[in-house]
């Protein structure tokens, strides 16, 4: 997988964060793009949010998902996997994570930008119209 810096510009299907940022207003940026090689912070998140973070990465609530696979990087015995992305919609932005964020953070004890953590806490169900309509938006269908 390729690293990106937590908050900087999501960039990986720029046209998708171009219609998202033309449809919504709203900038798209980078959380938990690890990668072995790369330091990440670091630290313990609550139960609530990473039950929270749990709901997003269900299957029905995944985003651009590709043919290929991507395996977990840091040498685990978990056979943690991912093919697609989700998307946290905060206030100020919508946040592109890889769908191995939750493995990052139980296993390896990554911890997102607090922001994030509060966009996540703060945010909807990924069931929500909201959230429908922002995943047609990200994939490009707006009907």
């Amino acid at each position: 997988m390729t690293h990106y810096a937590d908050l900087t510009p999501y960039t990986y299907f720029k046209n998708a964060a171009d219609y998202v940022l033309n449809s919504t207003g709203l900038p798209t940026l980078n959380v938990g793009w690890l990668e072995n090689g790369q330091p990440f912070t670091t630290g313990e998140t609550s139960k609530e949010f990473q039950e929270k973070l749990r709901e997003f990465c269900q299957p029905e609530y995944k985003v651009i998902a590709t043919r290929g696979f991507h395996v977990c990087e840091f040498f685990c015995n978990e056979d943690a996997r991912s093919n697609a992305e989700i998307r946290v919609l905060g206030t100020k932005a919508i946040y592109a994570t890889p769908e191995l964020i939750q493995h990052y953070i139980i296993a390896h004890h990554y911890q997102p930008p607090d922001e994030f953590i509060e966009a996540v806490l703060n945010s909807g169900h990924p069931s929500s119209a909201e959230y429908v309509n922002l995943r047609k938006i990200v994939e490009g269908r707006n009907s």
